[in-house]
């Protein structure tokens, strides 16, 4: 059975996601509604082709990991009505729009490159969609503005992407996932035409399972990225506002059967010597019948223990194991240990 790596580097807290069957309002003005058809948010899932190559820490390094950094079709209006409404149609003509660069805000791609697209804004606390001699209507971000606010014209800017893509053949028969590292402040995104989901939360990951909507060859991913959301409520502070893809975005496969997410944590005993490290490993899938290989090594690669169990169920698995005399971490001789799993 050919297996697949993974390296434990961090963790991150799990995030609620609304499903919304029918509603009136858009889903970017909804507070109701943070996600449609998201991944449930969990550790970084990207499996490595062996042991090595995940111990080096390097997810480019990965046959399942593809980049959609780079050029992409961009189109930029001032009001949502106004919006290309059906861009993400593979047929839609789109050689006519403008080329951005992701990661990119496009406020900053605009003074680099003379483009009317939005303006970049620095502001404290206020909300630069709210009229306050009015008073703050939350959580409505389409409201009147003053005639001399900067965004007195420009109701909710929307930014329109669209780019292709064709799958390694060595990614066949697996699950297919696309990570987007942050998108300001919400967005759709469409795979052939077909819509996949929606996601708002500017500076956290976003992920969608791309498999069902898969053609082979040439595949038309389409974005579509609103300003503001009732999201930018709470990410309202000190700092410039800025719009659309600015972290990276790449797909990622796995296993039909695979590791989908992990928790561990460590626990000295009452003299400090010696460690009990608690592991919860989800598996996620149809059925499984493989083994779950946990190794755990120090600083110099040396292994200190390995466990082998019979991950027969879908779901999470809890392991315990002990630890004698481990190297404590502080911050002058901060050493910490390698543990990779192996499905």
């Amino acid at each position: 059975m050919k297996r697949s790596s993974f390296l434990s580097i961090a963790f991150t807290g799990l995030l609620a996601t609304a499903t919304a069957q029918t509603h009136e309002q858009p889903e970017w003005n909804d507070l109701n509604i943070s996600g449609v058809n998201k991944e449930t948010a969990c550790q970084t899932a990207i499996p490595f082709a062996d042991e090595g190559q995940a111990l080096r820490l390097s997810i480019e390094e990965s046959p399942y990991y593809q980049t959609l950094n780079g050029t992409w079709k961009f189109h930029w209006v001032a009001d949502p009505e106004k919006r290309p409404k059906d861009f993400f149609k593979p047929n839609y003509d789109v050689s006519g729009w403008d080329n951005i660069k992701v990661p990119a805000t496009w406020q900053i791609e605009a003074v680099r490159h003379n483009k009317p697209w939005d303006k970049p804004l620095y502001c404290n606390t206020i909300y630069p969609f709210c009229d306050y001699s009015k008073g703050v209507q939350w959580p409505n971000v389409i409201q009147p503005r003053p005639a001399d606010y900067t965004f007195a014209n420009m109701p909710n800017p929307v930014g329109s992407y669209r780019r292709e893509f064709t799958l390694p053949t060595s990614w066949k028969d697996r699950d297919v996932f696309i990570r987007f590292n942050g998108v300001e402040a919400g967005f759709y995104l469409w795979l052939n035409g077909k819509k996949v989901g929606y996601s708002e939360d500017s500076y956290l990951p976003a992920e969608f399972n791309l498999t069902p909507y898969l053609q082979e060859g040439k595949n038309t991913l389409a974005v579509e990225v609103y300003r503001f959301t009732d999201g930018s409520f709470l990410e309202c502070q000190d700092f410039w506002r800025f719009s659309g893809i600015f972290r990276d975005v790449f797909l990622w496969s796995a296993p039909r059967t695979q590791i989908r997410d992990f928790f561990f944590r460590t626990d000295l005993d009452g003299d400090y010597r010696n460690a009990t490290v608690f592991l919860d490993v989800e598996i996620t899938g149809k059925k499984s019948s493989a083994e779950l290989i946990v190794k755990l090594s120090d600083t110099e690669g040396k292994e200190v223990l390995s466990r082998t169990i019979h991950a027969t169920k879908i779901g999470s698995t809890h392991l315990e194991f002990d630890v004698k005399n481990p190297l404590k971490w502080t911050a002058e001789t901060p050493s910490l240990y390698n543990l990779t799993l192996t499905l």
